[in-house]
């Protein structure tokens, strides 16, 4: 019997120090990379996604990193890198990186209660201007870059419409579309390119009195702002992240983290849907779509 119990204890032995190699381990994932485009500053968009991101990580049992760029060029840096999985941006960017990078819309945003945006140009109701026509020579301020869709490449089409070409304004940059109509509330411009939910932000209701500024001209209603992977992603981890964070807004625990991200709801999407975008960037940026041939390292 002693003999017999000697025997097994040094199998179990055996079996502690060699079992890692008898059975393989299956290796950790890598994490998930998650993206959000800089349509406010960095720390409120970390603090309005970080729980979304959490809440990801668990249902896909799978560590989800929240990426949050300073800028719009460095925002536009990481998609040239590839150095995402799951991105939000703005119409511009999914446009052109889908052409370049091979980009698929799976998601896009629901702001109260609406699926769809307008770019707009505001001015203040005390300015005078009752046109856009009388911009002409005014200092013209927009959110981000010329890579804002919504934000300046809607709005300088209308300006276009308008009979305003390159020149006939001046162009200035704020670092964000909150920030622009901020400024132009305080007088540090005459008119500010943005979008139509802007003034239900929270960052900018908190700010200024937005009862004190008038809408100029708005474009036509177009898809709210996109959520995307890349083809090179499983399809099955796609449709499992499309269904976790379409399913967000129906039970309260998800809802919780849709109002911190001040999102009425997330609902899936398709490529179709942006080809009015593509339209709008030829007539403005015709440029920006030339390049269709690089592609991503990742």
């Amino acid at each position: 019997m002693r003999k017999i119990k000697i025997v097994m204890l040094a199998g179990i032995l055996v079996t502690l120090v060699f079992g890692s190699y008898a059975i393989p381990v299956q290796a950790a994932q890598e994490p998930l990379s998650m993206v959000i485009f800089p349509r406010r500053n960095v720390k409120i968009t970390h603090r309005l996604f970080q729980p979304l991101a959490q809440y990801l990580s668990v249902k896909l049992d799978r560590e989800v990193r929240l990426v949050t760029p300073g800028n719009f060029e460095g925002f536009w840096h990481i998609l040239t890198r590839g150095d995402f999985d799951l991105v939000h941006l703005n119409q511009y960017h999914f446009i052109v990186a889908r052409e370049r990078y091979g980009l698929e819309a799976i998601l896009k945003n629901v702001e109260f209660g609406s699926s769809s945006m307008r770019g707009v140009i505001a001015v203040r109701k005390d300015s005078g201007l009752q046109s856009l026509q009388q911009l002409k020579g005014k200092k013209i301020l927009f959110g981000g870059g010329r890579r804002a869709m919504i934000s300046y490449i809607v709005p300088t089409m209308l300006l276009r419409n308008a009979g305003l070409n390159k020149g006939d304004y001046r162009e200035s940059f704020a670092k964000n579309p909150p920030n622009a109509y901020i400024s132009v509330f305080h007088k540090h411009a005459q008119a500010v390119g943005t979008s139509s939910v802007v003034t239900r932000l929270n960052v900018v209701t908190n700010a200024v009195d937005v009862s004190q500024m008038k809408v100029l001209a708005e474009g036509p209603e177009l898809p709210q702002l996109p959520w995307a992977v890349t083809r090179e992603m499983p399809v099955e981890l796609r449709k499992t992240i499309q269904r976790v964070l379409s399913d967000l807004s129906r039970h309260a625990e998800g809802q919780a983290i849709l109002d911190k991200a001040q999102l009425s709801a997330i609902e899936p999407a398709t490529n179709e849907e942006y080809a009015p975008y593509r339209d709008i960037i030829l007539r403005v940026q015709p440029d920006a779509l030339s390049n269709t041939s690089s592609k991503t390292k990742k």
